[in-house]
């Protein structure tokens, strides 16, 4: 799992889905994303169909704010309450870290707009490595 500090750690992101009235937990999973961002529907999906329910209604924490999960979520008859996850870098029309995807295996990202970031430079003194694509400057 990507690590902001240490760059890749052996890591899990565990989920758990309780029930609001028992306590009980009904469904758990373990991911291997940094964040929650991606894990709001196929966790709320599997507490519906476990539970055999037509509808459900779902609460979470900022970190799950997502709109095409929220969407997903709403197109399977899942009602999610969760707040937009307002930090520092998020004020304006600016792409947040989570909305990118990191591919491993081509060491590259996947910005929103579907372009691929690759390996640029390094910056030895902050210890951490420059993505970028050339001639994306409206973004």
């Amino acid at each position: 799992m990507r690590s902001g500090r240490e760059g890749v750690v052996l890591g899990y992101n565990v989920q758990a889905a309780v029930n609001v009235d028992s306590g009980l937990i009904v469904h758990h999973e373990v991911a291997d994303d940094t964040d929650d961002t991606r894990q709001l529907q196929p966790m709320a999906e599997q507490v519906k169909q476990q539970a055999d329910a037509e509808i459900l209604s779902v609460v979470a924490d900022a970190g799950y704010s997502n709109s095409e999960q929220l969407e997903a979520c709403e197109a399977q008859g899942i009602k999610a309450a969760v707040p937009s996850n307002r930090t520092i870098n998020n004020q304006g029309n600016f792409y947040q870290k989570s909305d990118f995807y990191y591919d491993p295996e081509h060491d590259c990202y996947t910005c929103p707009a579907g372009h691929q970031l690759h390996k640029a430079t390094k910056n030895n003194r902050k210890k951490l490595w420059m993505y970028r694509r050339i001639g994306c400057n409206q973004c």
